[in-house]
Protein backbone atom coordinates (compact mmCIF):
# COMPACT_ATOMS: atom_id res chain seq x y z
CA UNK A 1 0.00 0.00 0.00
CA UNK A 2 2.81 2.91 0.90
CA UNK A 3 3.98 2.34 -2.57
CA UNK A 4 0.15 3.33 -4.45
CA UNK A 5 0.17 6.97 -3.54
CA UNK A 6 2.97 8.44 -5.39
CA UNK A 7 2.38 6.07 -8.22
CA UNK A 8 -1.25 7.72 -8.16
CA UNK A 9 0.09 11.36 -8.06
CA UNK A 10 2.60 10.84 -11.18
CA UNK A 11 -0.30 9.72 -12.76
CA UNK A 12 -2.13 12.86 -12.34
CA UNK A 13 0.66 14.84 -13.11
CA UNK A 14 1.06 12.75 -16.19
CA UNK A 15 -2.48 13.91 -17.21
CA UNK A 16 -2.32 17.13 -15.89
CA UNK A 17 0.50 17.75 -18.52
CA UNK A 18 -1.16 15.90 -21.59
CA UNK A 19 2.00 14.17 -22.37
CA UNK A 20 0.23 12.22 -25.65
CA UNK A 21 0.42 15.61 -27.42
CA UNK A 22 4.06 16.11 -27.06
CA UNK A 23 4.73 15.33 -30.26
CA UNK A 24 3.46 18.38 -31.48
CA UNK A 25 6.66 19.78 -30.26
CA UNK A 26 9.11 16.95 -30.50
CA UNK A 27 8.74 16.21 -34.06
CA UNK A 28 9.50 19.87 -35.00
CA UNK A 29 13.21 19.29 -33.32
CA UNK A 30 13.80 16.31 -35.18
CA UNK A 31 12.34 17.55 -38.44
CA UNK A 32 15.17 20.36 -37.68
CA UNK A 33 17.92 18.19 -37.03
CA UNK A 34 17.27 15.90 -40.32
CA UNK A 35 17.06 18.90 -42.34
CA UNK A 36 20.43 19.91 -41.11
CA UNK A 37 22.24 16.59 -42.08
CA UNK A 38 20.28 16.93 -45.32
CA UNK A 39 21.30 20.62 -46.25
CA UNK A 40 25.20 19.22 -44.98
CA UNK A 41 24.83 22.07 -42.38
CA UNK A 42 27.23 20.50 -39.02
CA UNK A 43 25.06 19.90 -36.01
CA UNK A 44 25.99 20.51 -32.22
CA UNK A 45 24.90 17.08 -31.18
CA UNK A 46 24.54 17.67 -27.24
CA UNK A 47 22.36 20.76 -27.99
CA UNK A 48 19.44 18.28 -28.93
CA UNK A 49 18.50 16.51 -26.06
CA UNK A 50 18.75 20.12 -23.98
CA UNK A 51 16.65 21.53 -27.12
CA UNK A 52 14.06 18.45 -26.49
CA UNK A 53 13.83 18.80 -23.08
CA UNK A 54 13.02 22.39 -23.02
CA UNK A 55 10.23 22.58 -25.70
CA UNK A 56 8.45 19.51 -23.91
CA UNK A 57 8.98 21.59 -20.46
CA UNK A 58 7.38 24.55 -22.32
CA UNK A 59 4.88 22.54 -23.80
CA UNK A 60 3.78 21.00 -20.65
CA UNK A 61 3.47 24.15 -18.99
CA UNK A 62 1.33 26.11 -22.06
CA UNK A 63 -0.59 22.72 -21.20
CA UNK A 64 -1.57 23.35 -17.76
CA UNK A 65 -1.59 27.12 -17.57
CA UNK A 66 -4.50 26.94 -20.32
CA UNK A 67 -6.37 24.24 -18.11
CA UNK A 68 -5.71 27.00 -14.48
CA UNK A 69 -6.93 29.64 -16.83
CA UNK A 70 -9.78 27.62 -19.01
CA UNK A 71 -11.12 26.47 -15.17
CA UNK A 72 -10.99 29.75 -13.63
CA UNK A 73 -12.75 31.26 -16.54
CA UNK A 74 -15.68 28.98 -16.58
CA UNK A 75 -14.66 27.13 -20.25
CA UNK A 76 -13.72 23.70 -18.75
CA UNK A 77 -17.42 22.57 -16.47
CA UNK A 78 -17.51 18.52 -16.20
CA UNK A 79 -19.63 18.16 -19.08
CA UNK A 80 -17.10 19.58 -21.40
CA UNK A 81 -14.28 17.25 -23.20
CA UNK A 82 -11.58 19.60 -23.29
CA UNK A 83 -8.54 19.66 -21.08
CA UNK A 84 -6.88 17.45 -18.94
CA UNK A 85 -9.92 17.06 -16.33
CA UNK A 86 -7.49 17.21 -13.41
CA UNK A 87 -9.58 20.47 -12.39
CA UNK A 88 -13.01 19.35 -13.05
CA UNK A 89 -12.32 16.47 -11.97
CA UNK A 90 -10.92 17.15 -8.35
CA UNK A 91 -8.04 15.51 -9.25
CA UNK A 92 -5.57 18.86 -8.56
CA UNK A 93 -6.11 21.94 -6.69
CA UNK A 94 -6.36 24.65 -9.26
CA UNK A 95 -3.64 26.41 -6.86
CA UNK A 96 -0.92 23.14 -7.63
CA UNK A 97 -1.98 23.30 -11.55
CA UNK A 98 -0.65 26.90 -11.43
CA UNK A 99 2.63 25.95 -9.36
CA UNK A 100 3.06 23.48 -12.26
CA UNK A 101 2.44 25.66 -14.83
CA UNK A 102 5.17 27.85 -13.56
CA UNK A 103 7.91 24.80 -12.41
CA UNK A 104 7.63 23.31 -16.11
CA UNK A 105 8.28 27.19 -18.17
CA UNK A 106 11.10 27.60 -15.43
CA UNK A 107 12.83 24.69 -16.54
CA UNK A 108 12.17 25.13 -19.84
CA UNK A 109 13.76 28.39 -19.69
CA UNK A 110 16.79 27.37 -18.06
CA UNK A 111 17.03 24.94 -20.97
CA UNK A 112 16.45 27.88 -23.26
CA UNK A 113 19.75 29.53 -21.33
CA UNK A 114 21.77 27.22 -21.69
CA UNK A 115 21.53 26.89 -25.35
CA UNK A 116 21.70 30.87 -25.42
CA UNK A 117 25.37 30.23 -23.46
CA UNK A 118 26.18 28.20 -27.00
CA UNK A 119 24.31 30.24 -29.32
CA UNK A 120 23.56 33.92 -28.33
CA UNK A 121 21.04 36.65 -28.35
CA UNK A 122 19.55 35.37 -31.39
CA UNK A 123 18.17 31.25 -29.33
CA UNK A 124 17.74 34.45 -26.45
CA UNK A 125 14.78 36.72 -28.28
CA UNK A 126 13.27 33.43 -29.69
CA UNK A 127 12.76 31.50 -26.73
CA UNK A 128 11.52 34.72 -25.17
CA UNK A 129 8.76 34.67 -27.77
CA UNK A 130 8.20 31.15 -27.51
CA UNK A 131 7.96 31.49 -23.20
CA UNK A 132 5.47 34.68 -23.92
CA UNK A 133 3.52 32.87 -25.98
CA UNK A 134 2.83 29.58 -24.51
CA UNK A 135 2.25 31.84 -21.22
CA UNK A 136 -0.51 34.70 -22.37
CA UNK A 137 -1.64 31.91 -25.30
CA UNK A 138 -4.70 31.85 -21.86
CA UNK A 139 -3.01 33.58 -18.87
CA UNK A 140 -4.45 37.13 -18.16
CA UNK A 141 -3.96 40.06 -19.15
CA UNK A 142 -3.77 38.70 -22.58
CA UNK A 143 -5.66 35.58 -22.62
CA UNK A 144 -5.08 35.24 -26.46
CA UNK A 145 -7.04 32.21 -27.36
CA UNK A 146 -10.18 33.86 -26.03
CA UNK A 147 -9.48 36.32 -28.32
CA UNK A 148 -10.30 34.27 -31.07
CA UNK A 149 -6.25 33.76 -31.99
CA UNK A 150 -5.40 30.74 -30.78
CA UNK A 151 -5.17 29.65 -34.14
CA UNK A 152 -2.82 31.64 -34.81
CA UNK A 153 -0.48 31.70 -32.24
CA UNK A 154 -0.37 27.94 -32.27
CA UNK A 155 0.16 27.91 -35.82
CA UNK A 156 3.64 30.57 -35.24
CA UNK A 157 4.67 28.50 -31.93
CA UNK A 158 4.43 25.14 -32.89
CA UNK A 159 5.42 25.85 -36.94
CA UNK A 160 7.54 28.73 -37.96
CA UNK A 161 9.05 29.96 -34.22
CA UNK A 162 9.40 26.20 -33.22
CA UNK A 163 11.59 25.09 -36.15
CA UNK A 164 13.55 27.86 -36.21
CA UNK A 165 14.69 28.07 -33.14
CA UNK A 166 15.54 24.38 -33.01
CA UNK A 167 17.52 24.54 -36.28
CA UNK A 168 19.23 27.83 -35.09
CA UNK A 169 20.34 26.26 -31.69
CA UNK A 170 21.56 22.75 -33.35
CA UNK A 171 23.30 24.15 -36.71
CA UNK A 172 23.99 28.76 -35.11
CA UNK A 173 22.73 29.14 -38.88
CA UNK A 174 19.42 30.47 -40.15
CA UNK A 175 17.60 28.79 -42.71
CA UNK A 176 14.49 30.18 -44.72
CA UNK A 177 13.99 26.73 -46.42
CA UNK A 178 13.71 24.83 -43.25
CA UNK A 179 11.27 27.40 -41.91
CA UNK A 180 8.81 26.82 -45.10
CA UNK A 181 9.37 22.99 -43.89
CA UNK A 182 7.94 23.78 -40.65
CA UNK A 183 4.65 25.20 -42.44
CA UNK A 184 3.15 21.71 -42.94
CA UNK A 185 3.37 20.66 -39.55
CA UNK A 186 2.21 24.00 -37.89
CA UNK A 187 -1.22 23.66 -40.14
CA UNK A 188 -2.12 20.12 -38.69
CA UNK A 189 -1.23 21.16 -35.30
CA UNK A 190 -3.47 23.98 -35.65
CA UNK A 191 -6.13 21.44 -36.85
CA UNK A 192 -5.99 19.84 -33.70
CA UNK A 193 -7.03 23.47 -32.14
CA UNK A 194 -9.62 23.38 -34.73
CA UNK A 195 -10.58 20.36 -34.34
CA UNK A 196 -10.82 20.93 -30.34
CA UNK A 197 -12.87 24.24 -30.64
CA UNK A 198 -15.75 22.66 -33.04
CA UNK A 199 -16.59 20.04 -30.82
CA UNK A 200 -16.84 22.76 -28.24
CA UNK A 201 -18.23 25.83 -29.95
CA UNK A 202 -21.80 25.63 -27.65
CA UNK A 203 -19.30 25.45 -24.20
CA UNK A 204 -17.56 28.10 -25.54
CA UNK A 205 -20.12 30.47 -26.25
CA UNK A 206 -21.75 29.89 -23.21
CA UNK A 207 -18.52 30.57 -21.15
CA UNK A 208 -18.28 34.09 -23.40
CA UNK A 209 -15.39 33.46 -25.01
CA UNK A 210 -14.30 34.07 -29.00
CA UNK A 211 -12.38 31.04 -31.44
CA UNK A 212 -11.99 31.10 -35.03
CA UNK A 213 -14.38 28.85 -35.01
CA UNK A 214 -16.90 30.81 -33.24
CA UNK A 215 -16.27 33.51 -35.51
CA UNK A 216 -16.62 31.04 -38.87
CA UNK A 217 -19.70 29.27 -37.57
CA UNK A 218 -19.97 25.59 -38.19
CA UNK A 219 -19.92 25.20 -41.85
CA UNK A 220 -16.71 27.98 -42.23
CA UNK A 221 -15.45 26.42 -39.70
CA UNK A 222 -15.72 22.61 -41.28
CA UNK A 223 -14.17 24.49 -44.45
CA UNK A 224 -10.61 25.68 -42.55
CA UNK A 225 -10.35 21.98 -40.99
CA UNK A 226 -10.55 20.93 -44.24
CA UNK A 227 -8.08 23.55 -45.72
CA UNK A 228 -5.71 23.33 -43.12
CA UNK A 229 -5.33 19.49 -44.27
CA UNK A 230 -5.39 19.69 -47.95
CA UNK A 231 -2.93 22.93 -47.62
CA UNK A 232 -0.47 20.42 -45.38
CA UNK A 233 -0.01 17.78 -48.00
CA UNK A 234 -0.19 20.24 -51.16
CA UNK A 235 2.53 22.09 -49.49
CA UNK A 236 5.03 19.01 -49.01
CA UNK A 237 4.19 18.60 -52.85
CA UNK A 238 4.99 21.43 -53.72
CA UNK A 239 8.23 21.91 -52.30
CA UNK A 240 9.15 18.55 -53.29
CA UNK A 241 8.23 19.80 -57.35
CA UNK A 242 10.59 22.59 -55.95
CA UNK A 243 13.87 20.59 -54.75
CA UNK A 244 13.32 21.75 -51.15
CA UNK A 245 12.65 18.78 -49.94
CA UNK A 246 13.53 15.66 -52.03
CA UNK A 247 11.22 13.48 -53.83
CA UNK A 248 11.59 10.82 -51.34
CA UNK A 249 9.49 12.70 -48.34
CA UNK A 250 6.01 12.29 -50.69
CA UNK A 251 5.94 9.20 -48.71
CA UNK A 252 3.74 11.84 -46.63
CA UNK A 253 0.97 10.48 -48.69
CA UNK A 254 0.89 7.36 -47.17
CA UNK A 255 -0.99 8.78 -43.92
CA UNK A 256 -3.72 10.21 -46.07
CA UNK A 257 -6.25 7.96 -45.46
CA UNK A 258 -5.76 9.30 -41.64
CA UNK A 259 -6.08 12.17 -42.97
CA UNK A 260 -9.36 11.07 -45.31
CA UNK A 261 -11.15 9.60 -42.40
CA UNK A 262 -10.95 12.88 -39.89
CA UNK A 263 -12.45 15.15 -42.75
CA UNK A 264 -15.40 13.01 -43.64
CA UNK A 265 -16.13 12.45 -40.00
CA UNK A 266 -16.10 16.82 -39.99
CA UNK A 267 -18.06 17.16 -42.58
CA UNK A 268 -20.80 15.40 -41.50
CA UNK A 269 -20.84 16.56 -38.12
CA UNK A 270 -23.56 18.74 -37.76
CA UNK A 271 -24.87 21.59 -34.65
CA UNK A 272 -26.91 18.90 -32.73
CA UNK A 273 -24.40 16.38 -32.33
CA UNK A 274 -21.05 17.76 -31.97
CA UNK A 275 -19.61 15.92 -29.54
CA UNK A 276 -19.84 12.82 -32.23
CA UNK A 277 -15.90 14.30 -33.05
CA UNK A 278 -15.45 14.66 -29.22
CA UNK A 279 -12.08 12.69 -30.04
CA UNK A 280 -11.20 14.34 -33.48
CA UNK A 281 -8.47 16.69 -31.51
CA UNK A 282 -6.88 13.28 -30.36
CA UNK A 283 -6.94 11.66 -33.89
CA UNK A 284 -5.39 15.18 -35.75
CA UNK A 285 -2.97 14.87 -33.48
CA UNK A 286 -2.26 10.54 -34.52
CA UNK A 287 -2.29 12.23 -37.79
CA UNK A 288 0.17 15.06 -37.23
CA UNK A 289 2.29 12.65 -35.60
CA UNK A 290 2.45 9.76 -38.67
CA UNK A 291 2.76 12.75 -41.21
CA UNK A 292 5.56 14.25 -39.49
CA UNK A 293 7.24 10.84 -38.84
CA UNK A 294 6.94 9.71 -42.65
CA UNK A 295 8.29 13.07 -43.63
CA UNK A 296 11.61 12.83 -40.84
CA UNK A 297 11.93 9.16 -42.07
CA UNK A 298 11.78 10.11 -45.66
CA UNK A 299 13.88 12.96 -45.35
CA UNK A 300 16.27 10.55 -43.22
CA UNK A 301 16.33 8.09 -46.20
CA UNK A 302 17.25 10.36 -48.92
CA UNK A 303 19.74 11.89 -46.85
CA UNK A 304 21.61 8.69 -46.31
CA UNK A 305 20.81 7.39 -49.88
CA UNK A 306 22.72 10.73 -51.56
Amino acid sequence: MPDVMPRSRLAIWFQAVRAPFFTAAVIPVFLALVYALWLKVPVAWPILPVALLGMIFLHAGTNCINDYYDYKNGVDKKTTFGSSRVLVDGLMAPRHIFLESIIFFILGSIAGLMIVAWRGPVILMIGMAGVAGGYFYSARPLGLKYLALGDVMVFLLFGPLLIWGAYYALTGTHSWPVILTSVPLGLLVTGILHANNIRDMHDDAAAGIKTQALLLGLTGSKVEYVLLLAAAYAGVGVMALEGILPWQTLAIFISLPLAINNIRAIIQVQDDNLKSVAAMDVRTAQLHMAFGVLLIFSLGLATICR
